[in-house]
């Protein structure tokens, strides 16, 4: 997953707030936190968390 990360130069993930093992995931593959938004993409009272690679991984 890492080297996919770093293929496709992905720095923006959304992950379900519930789920915590993704979070988890990403946080280790250098994600942080830096927004949160109450409801889903269809309105549905699911946040959402908005991750970015930190730049201590670029």
């Amino acid at each position: 997953m890492t080297n996919l990360l770093k293929m496709k130069d992905i720095q923006l993930i959304d992950v379900n707030e519930q789920n915590q093992s993704a979070k988890a995931f990403y946080q280790v593959m250098g994600f942080e936190e830096y927004a949160r938004s109450e409801v889903d993409d269809a309105g549905r009272p699911y946040p959402i968390l908005h991750l970015q690679r930190s730049n201590k991984e670029k």
